[in-house]
C-alpha cells in the first residue's frame, strides 16, 4: 500500500522589470545634479571674500606747453607796430631762436604767438622782451637793431639796418647776405658765427677775436674807404664769413 503524498505548490514572487527601474534611477540622479551643481557653485561664490575693483588712475603727463592760454592767442599771429618815428628795435630772448627779415611795409612786424613774448614801446625804441619761443621779426631799413639771445640761434636774412648788434650766449649766429649802414657787432660765447655779408671785404673795417676756434677773417683796415665797422668775437666756436658783391 503506497503512502499518500501531498504536493504543495511553490509560490514565486513576481519580479519588477529591471529596465524601468534603471531609467527612473537615472532620472532622479540627473535631477539632483541639475539643482545641486548650481547651488554648490553659488555657495562657493558667496564663501569667497568680495573682490573690490579699484580703478587705478593713469599717470598724468605734463604737457610741454601750458594749454590754458587764451583762445585768441594763436601761433604764427602777425602783429604790426608803427615805425614812422621808431629809431631802434631791441630783442631780449631768454629761450628760442630769433629770425630777422626785412619788412615789406616799412613797419615792424612780429610773427609768433604773443603768449611767449612782450612788445612794449618806450619813446623811440620798441622792446621785444621775455621771449620764450621761436619767432620772426621784420624790421624796416631806417632802424637800429640789437638782439640779446640767451639760449637759441639768431638768423638774419638780407637786412641792412643803421646798426646791428647781436649777442648770443648759447647758440650760433647765421648771416644771409646781411649788412649795415654804420656798424656790425657780432658776439657768440658758445657757438659759431657763419654766413655772408653784402659787399666786398674791403667795404668793412674788420676786428676779429677768436679764443677757441678757427676764423677765416683777419683784422683789416683799408685807407680811403668809407667802411662799415665789423667787430666779430667768438669765445668757443668758429668764424666763417664770406662776402657777396
Amino acid at each position: 500500500e503506497y503512502a499518500h503524498t501531498t504536493y504543495q505548490p511553490v509560490r514565486k514572487s513576481r519580479q519588477k522589470p529591471t529596465g524601468r527601474r534603471n531609467w527612473l534611477l537615472a532620472g532622479v540622479v540627473m535631477l539632483v545634479l541639475v539643482f545641486a551643481i548650481p547651488a554648490f557653485l553659488l555657495a562657493i561664490n558667496f564663501a569667497q571674500p568680495a573682490q573690490v575693483s579699484v580703478a587705478i588712475p593713469e599717470p598724468m603727463v605734463t604737457p610741454a606747453i601750458d594749454m590754458t592760454y587764451p583762445m585768441e592767442s594763436a601761433p604764427d599771429a602777425v602783429h604790426t607796430h608803427d615805425a614812422t618815428t621808431l629809431e631802434k628795435v631791441t630783442v631780449a630772448a631768454a629761450l628760442g631762436s630769433v629770425q630777422v627779415e626785412p619788412s615789406e611795409d616799412g613797419n615792424v612786424q612780429i610773427v609768433g604767438d604773443p603768449v611767449f613774448y612782450e612788445a612794449v614801446r618806450r619813446g623811440n625804441t620798441l622792446y621785444i622782451e621775455n621771449v620764450e619761443a621761436d619767432f620772426i621779426v621784420k624790421i624796416p631799413y631806417h632802424v637800429k637793431l640789437e638782439i640779446k639771445c640767451d639760449m637759441g640761434n639768431v638768423v638774419l636774412y638780407e637786412i641792412v639796418p643803421q646798426s646791428l648788434n647781436v649777442y648770443c650766449d648759447l647758440g650760433s649766429i647765421e648771416l644771409h647776405n646781411v649788412s649795415a649802414v654804420h656798424s656790425i657787432t657780432l658776439e657768440a660765447d658758445c657757438g659759431s658765427i657763419e654766413g655772408s655779408l653784402q659787399g666786398a671785404e674791403t667795404d668793412y673795417e674788420i676786428d676779429v677775436e677768436v679764443d677757441a676756434g678757427q676764423s677765416n677773417l683777419s683784422d683789416a683796415y683799408h685807407v680811403g674807404f668809407e667802411q662799415v665797422k665789423l667787430a666779430v668775437t667768438a669765445d668757443l666756436g668758429n668764424v666763417n664769413i664770406t662776402f657777396e658783391e
